[in-house]
């Protein structure tokens, strides 16, 4: 019985040593509806909608400047040095100074990222 929780006390440090050391700690922003003061004035009304199951997996039914709502991209992914990112996925991070870490990710088609010593701690 002892050797059974000794496993299970090892496997269990393994499985939190690799979940310190990933990405899981950093939150994503969720993806929205813009706010109408937002949106763009060349918005395209030809896609109405009443729920979020109307649109496509990049689009949310948003309230829009048009009449009623429509299919607002939220979730665009980002195209960096000829390479596609989905809304999300991680990206590459550029140092821009040797003492610097950090990840990058794709946010509805930009580029978003977070730097941090190196040293710690990671925010």
């Amino acid at each position: 019985m002892a050797v059974c929780r000794g496993r299970i006390l090892f496997y269990g440090l393994v499985l939190l040593m690799a979940l310190h050391d990933s990405r899981a700690w950093l939150e994503l922003e969720r993806a929205s509806c813009p706010t109408l003061d937002q949106s763009t004035s060349d918005e395209s009304c030809d896609k109405p909608c009443s729920v979020n199951d109307d649109c496509d997996g990049l689009s949310y039914c948003c309230q829009s400047s048009c009449s009623q709502k429509q299919c607002t991209v939220v979730r665009a992914p980002c195209q960096m040095n000829g390479i596609s990112y989905s809304h999300h996925e991680f990206m590459p991070f550029t140092k821009t100074h040797p003492d610097l870490c950090g990840d990058c990710w794709c946010q509805n088609g930009e580029k978003r990222c977070i730097e941090y010593s190196c040293s710690g701690p990671i925010p």
